[in-house]
């Protein structure tokens, strides 16, 4: 694999999975030792994707603590330092079953429908914050992937799809989204990166909405297509 191609996608992702997506390859352990070992002979920066997240652990007292000063499950993960991604809440409803901690005080956790909880589907996660803001952060992005992001969700499909459903059973405006895929325009694609020196210039070539999305895009895009972007002066 060409140094300059596996560098933009190392570059452009925050996992080695969104690495090997880039790539255009199928995500697997096998291909993911591949790619480190070639990262690692080229000299790659790839300390974004290998440094690990701190385990976060904490007793049913600190949860305790958490609810009582808390209303919503999300508030709860918060509280406890932890972004409110659906794991995490599931496993904090878990925990806070198994320790007999009240939480009458949460009017969602009751609404059958929304929280998961007291009979509802196991699988379904929790909100991420309540749905008024829920709406709020909808009406400032144009896909479910920004919005993932905005609630410190994992960006993987399973976590997208989760997030989909809860805005349709929750009834937030999403006509404003842009469809999740768009086709990838190879002979203008092409020609951008020939005569620009920049992702951010194949970017307003293309007339992308200029943001991380449409850069990771275009880096996507080129590395599928095997682009030299060896003349490139900066990302």
């Amino acid at each position: 694999m060409e140094p300059a191609a596996l560098a933009a996608a190392v570059a452009g992702s925050t996992s080695w999975a969104g690495v090997m997506r880039q790539l255009g390859v199928r995500p697997s352990g096998g291909r993911r030792r591949s790619l480190q070992r070639q990262v690692a002979e080229h000299g790659i920066d790839a300390g974004h994707l290998t440094a690990r997240r701190a385990r976060h652990t904490y007793s049913d007292e600190a949860i305790g603590r958490a609810v009582a000063a808390s209303t919503a499950l999300h508030e709860v993960a918060r509280a406890l330092g932890v972004p409110p991604a659906p794991g995490t809440l599931s496993h904090l409803r878990r925990r806070i079953a198994a320790a007999g901690i009240d939480i009458g005080h949460f009017p969602a956790m009751r609404h059958r429908g929304i929280s998961g909880s007291d009979g509802d589907d196991p699988g379904e996660p929790d909100l991420p914050c309540d749905l008024a803001e829920l709406a709020r952060m909808a009406a400032g992005v144009d896909s479910v992937r920004a919005l993932a992001r905005a609630v410190d969700w994992p960006d993987d499909g399973r976590s997208r799809a989760a997030l989909s459903r809860l805005l349709a059973r929750g009834d937030i405006d999403v006509t404003h989204f842009r469809p999740a895929r768009m086709p990838r325009p190879d002979r203008r694609l092409t020609e951008a990166v020939a005569r620009s020196t920049s992702y951010a210039a194949v970017v307003r070539a293309l007339g992308l909405p200029p943001h991380d999305a449409s850069t990771r895009r275009v880096q996507r895009w080129s590395t599928q297509l095997g682009l030299d972007t060896s003349h490139f002066v900066r990302p």
